[in-house]
This record gives structure tokens, C-alpha cells and sequence, in this order.
């Protein structure tokens, strides 16, 4: 009894510790992954913020040197005209990667810009909408190559009049390639692994691009499964769920780029990651199952060596 006592303590205790050593090899992989999303998703969180608030302070900086003729005079003075593009190109150039800068009027007309030609009609631009309807600042959906030629997003800051008035814009291009993907793939994000810049209702731009559907286009976003988490307002979270985008289960961080209601997020597949520790983890289960049935084997051998053992006993006794 004592022998098959102490068979059974080392054959548990040796399996408790195959189960645990395989549960913290797959738990301590998830932590791992969960803390790599979430360092991605802060990296790209600061960068995009920074990118954006460098943006507006350019546009701040330029409004200040514009008056209501400049937005809705006729601009014939050319000397005029060419102090207002110099300090267009002047402040371009403080944000590498702004493809375009431009001065839109209160009628929607373009007044001037370092890109395409003036005089075109943007009134039914997004930007020039919600500075109408009031909107201080609008940063855009990702878009293909509006006016620039370079895809990239638009911000735009709306001008009031003296009065308060609605007196026009002044939007800017923030060209994808330079600004957003050269950092994107810096990070090395890996196989099926993705990025997008969001907020609770738009999907502003994804990287990478798998598809022309995978490209956003504006329209309200409900089958994301962290959708609900960022339109509660939470600043930051994790999700595990399936990614619409490929059908891939991923755990995707999200974090709130800081002064804005944009989100970055990073969505990691779990599969890749995961299925080293997967496989540790079921290693250390069969070795621990095999470690039970392994001393189950002994006890018996052991119950029947005694068996015999008594039952000879039992003949040499009798035979005495």
C-alpha cells in the first residue's frame, strides 16, 4: 500500500507539472502577442497623432496669414497671389509627405493651391461638407488620388468670418506612402497581420490593402467585433474575435490617438503565434495522460506481484 501510495503522489504531482508547464508555455505566448498588439497599436497611435497634429498646427499657421479676400476676393493682385503660394510651398514643407495644400473658398470654388489647377469646383468634396456644416476640423476616409494624384487622407480646418460665418477652407493631403505606410511597414508587422486608422463609425484607412473592398469608403462600420468597445468611448482595449476583413481570428489592440475621436488598431492572427505554444501545451497533456496510465500500469503490476507473492506464501504455508 505504501508503494502504490507513493507511485500515485509522483505520477500526479509529475502530471500536474507537465499541465502546468504546458498551460504557461500557451498562456504566457497569448500575454506575449497581447503585448506586442498593443505596443504596435501605441507606436502607430503616437505616430499618426503626431502626423495629424503637425498637420493642423501647418494649417493653423497659415491661416493666420489669410484674410476673408484671400478665401472670397477675386485675388487679382498678383503679387498677392504669389505671397499666398509661397507661403503655401513654405509651409508644405515643414510636413514631409503633404501632397497637396489648398485654399477653397465659401462657394466651394478653389481659390489657390501648389497642385492642379485653381478654379475647380470642390463642393462636393467631404471636406468641404463638413466645414459647411460647421465641422472645425475633418480628417477624411482614406482616398485614391484626388486633385494630388497621391492617395492619402485630407484634413481640412474651416475659416469663419468676423462674424462667425462660414468663409471657406483650407485642406491639405496627407499622402499614404510617406506619411502612414513607410512607418507601417517599419514595424514589420508580419503575415496577416494588419493596421487601420478608425473611428466609431468609419474605417479610415487599412494597411495593408488586401482588396479594393478592403480599401474604406466612408460607409458605417458594423461587423467589426471592436466596434461597440471603441463607439463606448474606451481609450484602449484588446479584442480576440475573427477579423472580417479575411476571416482570420486575430487579438486586435485598439488605442485612441490622443486629442482626436480616431482609433488605431492592430489585429495579429493567433493561429501563427499561437500554434508553437498549441503544440507544447497538448504535448504536456498526452506526456501527463501518459504519466497516469503509465502508473495505473505499475499499480497493477505491483497489486499482482503481491498477489502471487501471498498466494505462494499461501502454498508454502499450506504445504508446512
Amino acid at each position: 500500500g505504501v508503494v502504490i501510495g507513493a507511485v500515485w503522489t509522483i505520477a500526479i504531482a509529475v502530471a500536474f507539472l507537465l499541465l502546468f508547464l504546458g498551460f504557461d508555455a500557451y498562456t504566457t505566448a497569448k500575454v506575449r502577442l497581447v503585448d506586442q498588439a498593443t505596443t504596435y497599436t501605441h507606436l502607430i497611435a503616437e505616430h499618426d497623432r503626431f502626423g495629424f497634429q503637425l498637420a493642423d498646427m501647418a494649417m493653423r499657421d497659415m491661416m493666420e496669414d489669410l484674410t476673408w479676400d484671400d478665401y472670397n476676393g477675386p485675388l487679382t493682385p498678383s503679387k498677392r497671389r504669389e505671397t499666398i503660394f509661397n507661403m503655401l510651398i513654405l509651409h508644405r514643407d515643414r510636413v514631409p509627405g503633404i501632397a497637396s495644400f489648398t485654399i477653397v473658398g465659401a462657394d466651394g470654388i478653389r481659390r489657390l493651391g501648389i497642385v492642379n489647377k485653381d478654379g475647380t469646383d470642390l463642393s462636393d468634396r467631404g471636406y468641404y461638407k463638413a466645414a459647411k456644416e460647421g465641422q472645425e476640423l475633418y480628417i477624411s476616409n482614406f482616398e485614391d488620388g484626388l486633385a494630388s494624384g497621391k492617395s492619402g487622407i485630407h484634413v481640412s480646418r474651416r475659416f469663419n468670418g468676423p462674424d462667425g460665418s462660414f468663409g471657406g477652407l483650407i485642406v491639405m493631403n496627407l499622402a499614404a506612402q510617406e506619411v502612414f505606410f513607410s512607418f507601417y511597414k517599419s514595424i514589420t508587422l508580419g503575415p496577416n497581420a494588419a493596421t487601420s486608422l478608425r473611428d466609431a463609425s468609419r474605417v479610415l484607412m487599412r494597411f495593408p490593402i488586401v482588396d479594393r473592398k478592403s480599401v474604406p469608403g466612408g460607409g458605417a462600420v458594423t461587423t467589426d467585433p471592436w466596434a461597440a468597445r471603441i463607439a463606448a468611448g474606451e481609450d484602449r482595449g484588446t479584442v480576440v474575435a475573427v477579423d472580417p476583413a479575411d476571416d482570420i481570428e486575430k487579438i486586435t489592440a485598439f488605442e485612441r490617438l490622443r486629442g482626436s475621436n480616431i482609433y488605431a488598431t492592430s489585429p495579429l492572427p493567433l493561429s501563427n503565434a499561437m500554434s508553437g505554444p498549441k503544440m507544447a501545451a497538448l504535448a504536456s497533456a498526452i506526456a501527463a495522460l501518459a504519466m497516469l496510465f503509465g502508473a495505473y500500469g505499475v499499480v497493477i503490476a505491483i497489486e499482482k506481484a503481491y498477489t502471487l507473492a501471498k498466494a505462494q506464501d499461501d502454498v508454502v504455508e499450506a504445504s508446512e
